[in-house]
C-alpha cells in the first residue's frame, strides 16, 4: 500500500507481509537536492523501491553516502513468504 505523505515517511509491514509505504514530503527535502521520490518495480518475489529519501528516511535507511547516489530497497512480496512457508 503507497499513499500520500507524511513529513517524515515511513515503512511498516505487518503480520500478514502486507506493505505500507508513507512517502517522505518534498517540503523537508534540502534546497540541492534531488527530492524525496522512488520508482517501484515488482517482479514474482520482490517489490524493487529505486530513489531518492531525505535524511535519515525510513524508506532508504541505508542510503548512500555520496550526494546524488540514488538508493534502493527490496521488499519481499507476501506471494512470495507465503509459498516459502508451505
Amino acid at each position: 500500500v503507497v499513499s500520500g505523505h507524511q513529513h517524515i515517511g515511513g515503512l511498516h509491514t505487518d503480520e500478514c507481509g502486507i506493505h505500507y509505504i508513507v512517502m517522505e514530503s518534498p517540503l523537508n527535502t534540502p534546497p540541492d537536492g534531488p527530492g524525496a521520490f522512488f520508482v517501484a518495480e515488482a517482479d514474482d518475489v520482490h517489490l524493487t523501491l529505486s530513489g531518492y529519501g531525505n535524511a535519515g528516511s525510513p524508506i532508504f535507511p541505508d542510503a548512500p553516502a555520496a550526494p546524488g547516489a540514488p538508493s534502493q530497497r527490496r521488499l519481499r512480496l507476501r506471494s512470495a513468504v507465503r509459498e516459502s512457508n508451505l
